[in-house]
């Protein structure tokens, strides 16, 4: 009975430090992030706009590349570096504009109020598949703060802004004001 007694206090101490829940390190944590990320890129629509370019810029889009470099413990601060490589979409727009402008300004083209958008979104059209001849040009390395909550690692929210920055390669600083006033100035020409 002794002996039986001792066998089950073994399994149960095996079984309990077995099943003990492990705590995911920060760059465990990042890759699942980034693989989900990817995962939800390849199924849905970031843009969900009218515009002929639409698909594309979202096929494109989906079509980034990550590597989860390394992470830095410090207690209960985490750092872990994920680079991402895509392409480089705020050079294509900025190409876009600097062309449209450009042709509009010498009259080779001609538009008017209805077909503005239409001929704009043509124009983008041709640059994201410039775009995707020339490849995967833009590359930025992203550095995640996560912290140790209750024996987990937790990214906080902030940190999804630079990721969607570095995926979209920063289109978001896109300058829209001076090709809206540049724009005007040439339509009052018209």
């Amino acid at each position: 009975m002794k002996k039986l007694f001792s066998i089950l206090i073994i399994v149960f101490i095996l079984l309990g430090c077995s099943t003990k829940p492990k705590i995911i390190s920060p760059i465990e944590v990042v890759e699942t992030i980034m693989s989900e990320l990817k995962k939800e890129a390849n199924n849905s629509a970031f843009l969900e706009d009218e515009g002929i370019y639409i698909s594309k810029f979202n096929e494109l889009l989906a079509s980034f590349d990550y590597e989860v470099l390394k992470e830095t413990i410090d207690d209960n601060k985490a750092i872990v570096e994920v680079d991402i490589k895509t392409y480089d979409f705020k050079q294509a727009y900025n190409n876009t504009f600097d062309s449209f402008l450009d042709k509009l300004r010498n009259k080779e083209i001609e538009v008017s109020e209805d077909t503005l958008q239409q001929t704009i979104d043509e124009f983008l059209l041709d640059e994201l598949n410039n775009l995707e001849t020339q490849g995967k040009n833009y590359s930025k390395t992203v550095s995640l703060n996560l912290d140790l909550i209750e024996n987990e690692w937790i990214i906080d929210e902030n940190e999804y802004g630079k990721l969607g920055e570095a995926i979209t390669s920063e289109i978001n600083k896109l300058d829209m004001s001076s090709f809206n006033e540049e724009l005007e100035k040439i339509l009052q020409d018209y």
